[in-house]
């Protein structure tokens, strides 16, 4: 009996562990798909910035400087390193450096899911639970970062703080995590501008969990050492609007956050409204409960989720609130925000499980916040496949403009970002000189 027993066990813990994978691999390889289908090599947008690097280093002139230069509020150090290495490999095929945003997202989902695991257990209903989680980190309402190289400093922003998280969580049983831990925050922070807030919310998870206070000094102590590293000699971008003005133009600015927070669960504007409103008031109404029952420390990294995502919303607020209401419902910035709507919908699917028995409205609360995000997830599928297919014709039409450049007067959508007329025809010059991007033929 204890033998039969002993089998079943193991029987139920291997089929969740297969739905765990399958829950895991299939929205990723839908993703992948998604990139196979719709991505086109060729150079676009911001990553024209990037092809004057590649040329300095043909020519031997590339500095530490170069690479930790700001662009725009960020300074893009890490992903340029590693956008350098795929350039020189694949001859700058833009289609590569989608590929490993799509590594670089696995792995966040896998870390992201290891933590889940640990207060969850490996069950079938865990593993169920788990999958509105996979639906948003692969979602297609992330289509502009999927198709667009360029993006993978978010993705190691990202990965680098749901690291942090990790070795920070670990660091209780070792001095090492904690130290792997400050690198994690340090590499973020230099992979994109919103990283910076590892810093603050790995502070009040720290904070959270009770650890040392020489734990906390020193990450607080690390944290301004590396603020003022990256504001050293920053300058306000040029030609970007000015900083948006939150304290005159209060309800213009709480119009534009309720859009950014709602924007992963709809493309449309007053549905993306809506959901901002609905998905803040229940954030505020999971962290009450979460309180009352004696659960914000087992729901810490989920809280960071949500303070990263909600941190990240302000500051997009500021940097680009004076472009319009419009620029909160960017695709790019869904791929931070999305963040936010998993920790709401992780702490509300741990209260479910912990307090349904005694509570019963916990349940319905629940159920409401479930069917908010899978349809939010579907959402972001279906309206993502048309947004890729735009994508991919637009990128062609590109593609065919710079390998015609000699014939014909380059036209391109981007190039009205640029100042200097010249300069994206001269970067042209440069993929054709070095045989790059839309110009390497293999064999030739």
């Amino acid at each position: 009996m204890v033998l039969n027993e002993k089998r079943l066990r193991e029987l139920i813990q291997n089929r969740a562990f297969l739905l765990f994978v399958a829950v895991v691999a299939i929205p990723a390889l839908v993703q992948l798909l998604f990139i196979l289908r719709f991505g086109v090599n060729v150079v676009y947008c911001d990553q024209w910035n990037f092809v004057p690097i590649i040329d300095k280093w043909y020519s031997g002139s590339l500095t530490i400087s170069d690479l930790i230069s700001q662009d725009a509020e960020h300074r893009y150090f890490f992903p340029r390193i590693v956008m350098l290495i795929l350039a020189l490999v694949t001859h700058y095929n833009t289609v590569a450096e989608m590929i490993v945003s799509w590594i670089i997202l696995i792995l966040t989902t896998l870390i992201i899911l290891r933590i889940y695991v640990r207060s969850q257990g490996i069950s079938v209903p865990s593993a169920l639970g788990f999958l509105p989680v996979t639906l948003f980190l692969f979602n297609f309402r992330q289509h502009e970062n999927i198709l667009w190289g360029w993006q993978i400093s978010y993705y190691l922003a990202i990965l680098f703080f749901i690291l942090a998280l990790f070795l920070i969580e670990r660091s209780g049983q070792s001095g090492l995590s904690f130290c792997m831990a400050l690198v994690c925050a340090v590499l973020s922070s230099f992979s994109a501008f919103f990283g910076l807030f590892t810093w603050v919310v790995c502070f009040i998870f720290l904070l959270i969990l009770q650890r040392k206070k020489e734990l906390i000094l020193a990450w607080g102590l690390a944290g301004i050492i590396t603020f003022l590293l990256y504001f050293w000699q920053w300058q306000k971008p040029v030609g970007n609007p000015v900083f948006f003005p939150v304290a005159s133009h209060p309800l213009q600015g709480a119009l534009f956050f309720f859009l950014n927070v709602g924007a992963p669960l709809s493309y449309l504007y007053r549905y993306a409204l809506l959901s901002g409103l609905v998905i803040l008031c229940l954030c505020g109404m999971v962290l009450w409960i979460s309180r009352k029952e004696g659960l914000i420390r087992k729901h810490a990294p989920w809280i960071s989720l949500l303070l990263f995502s909600l941190l990240t919303s302000g500051a997009i607020l500021i940097g680009r609130g004076g472009l319009g209401d419009g620029t909160a419902l960017w695709s790019r910035y869904t791929t931070v925000t999305v963040l936010g709507v998993i920790g709401m919908y992780l702490m509300y699917l741990d209260i479910f499980r912990s307090c349904r028995a005694e509570k019963p409205v916990y349940s319905c609360i629940f159920i409401l916040v479930a069917v908010l995000v899978m349809a939010g997830a579907l959402s972001g599928y279906i309206g993502g496949v048309q947004e890729g297919e735009n994508l991919r014709i637009q990128r062609v039409n590109a593609s065919e403009a710079i390998l015609d450049y000699k014939t014909q007067p380059l036209v391109l959508p981007e190039m009205n970002l640029f100042a200097d007329p010249e300069f994206i025809p001269g970067q042209v010059q440069k993929l054709d000189k070095y045989h790059l991007s839309v110009f390497y033929r293999p064999g030739l």
